[in-house]
């Protein structure tokens, strides 16, 4: 069986495994898909095998561990959720695939609040199971009575690094990965890495004002009868 690195397990319980007061939404939470079952339900979304070259197209990494990230908790006998966070491919998170109660889970705390567009995960352990549909949730303070869902999502069964978009970017400071089910039939689960994608409260803020500032010149030079690029392009396609 294969051994991750060491963590520490979280005392918080897993409120996926509880009432709504717990910790998650009753409403927002999603119910465990049979293991190995193609997920039939459209709110999945399908992730995009991509590779290091792409990555680097991405930006800034706002999970990682060198950027001050932590893995804050996980759910019950699960180990090495710290790994998740670093580079070393030879590290992983790994949990039982079956829990007698609940779902796998983690939580990780971002580097500081980030408009969330993008999550990345790799698996690179052979000898397990690997995560199939999942669940992201997002938070800007923890511990929380409350979580925002950000997606779910289908992973396949590759050992490269998937990359998942939101479909509505959203703040967040911490994420929840709530793994509903799995590929494969080996006792373990392990995942290696989890990345994230997006910009810090303050280059938003900055895209917004630009956004703002071109909507405003756009309406002076209307007022001014000054024709704009979009009255331009009306009249050519006229």
């Amino acid at each position: 069986a294969p051994a991750g690195s060491l963590g520490q397990n979280s005392s918080t319980v897993d409120s996926s495994s509880k009432s709504s007061k717990n910790g998650t939404n009753a409403s927002t939470v999603a119910a465990p898909v049979p293991d190995g079952k193609a997920v039939a339900d459209s709110k999945f979304t399908k992730g995009t095998v991509v590779d290091d070259k792409h990555l680097a197209t991405l930006g800034v990494n706002h999970a990682a561990f060198d950027l001050g990230s932590k893995a804050l908790a996980t759910n019950k006998d699960a180990k090495g959720q710290s790994a998740l966070l670093r580079t070393d491919r030879d590290k992983y998170w790994i949990s039982p695939c079956k829990l007698d109660k609940g779902v796998l889970w983690v939580v990780i705390e971002l580097s500081e609040i980030i408009h969330v567009h993008t999550i990345v995960l790799g698996s690179f352990e052979y000898y397990s199971s690997t995560p199939n549909a999942f669940q992201v949730l997002g938070q800007l303070v923890y511990p929380t009575e409350e979580w925002q869902v950000l997606g779910h999502f289908q992973a396949s069964s590759t050992r490269q690094y998937q990359e998942f978009k939101l479909k509505a970017p959203v703040m967040a400071k911490f994420l929840k990965l709530r793994f509903l089910s799995h590929h494969g039939s080996e006792f373990y689960c392990t995942l290696s890495s989890v990345r994230v994608y997006g910009r810090t409260q303050w280059e938003e803020m900055g895209r917004m004002l630009d956004a703002n500032e071109e909507v405003v010149e756009e309406a002076k030079r209307r007022l001014d009868g000054v024709p704009t690029p979009s009255d331009v392009i009306e009249n050519v396609s006229g």
